[in-house]
């Protein structure tokens, strides 16, 4: 099962990679391929969003040791707060591309910035989370999928971290089969 996920993270990393490439400023393309993204990816240091909330950022202290992750009941907190708020922040449809995108972006992978660059906010189904996350699969200490309620139904946040002491980053958000 360990072997599972770290491949997907790996795979779906060397996938959104090959993704088009997005000019910084530029808002995304009206082409189909625009339409059709609910996919996300990454997340750093805290900062505040233009909606008030507290969200992670690239660009954190460095950390301070290279021991070994494993799970404690303080990661398992930190993966499922962190997958709560990319949900909180990618769901909000009303927003301009240029708010969300602005909000978005900083807690993405650069994999995932790049695929996502292109979503347009008005096609995301959900618009605010509506319980609380519950880690579906744990199989590695330094990846994560959070399943997070919504008023459009459940969505997986595919979370990973790079040491023990590092920030959790969105890898990827998807609509469950029941998100409408």
């Amino acid at each position: 099962m360990k072997v599972r996920v770290v491949a997907t993270a790996v795979a779906t990393g060397l996938l959104l990679t090959a993704c088009g490439a997005h000019t910084e400023g530029q808002a995304p393309s009206a082409s189909p391929r625009s339409n059709v993204s609910h996919t996300a990816p990454a997340i750093g240091a805290d900062s505040t969003s233009s909606s008030g909330a507290s969200v992670a950022v690239h660009g954190g202290d460095a950390p301070t040791s290279h021991a070994p992750a494993r799970w404690t009941p303080e990661s398992r907190s930190r993966v499922i707060e962190a997958a709560e708020e990319a949900m909180r922040v990618f769901a909000r449809p009303s927003l301009s591309y240029d708010a969300w995108w602005a909000d978005l972006e900083p807690l993405l992978t650069a994999p995932a910035a790049q695929a996502y660059a292109h979503t347009l906010p008005a096609n995301i189904p959900a618009s605010k989370v509506t319980g609380s996350g519950r880690i579906t699969d744990a199989s590695s200490p330094y990846v994560a999928a959070v399943r997070v309620p919504t008023d459009a139904g459940d969505y997986t946040v595919v979370l990973n971290r790079a040491q023990a002491d590092a920030a959790w980053q969105v890898v990827r958000i998807t609509p469950g089969q029941d998100v409408e």
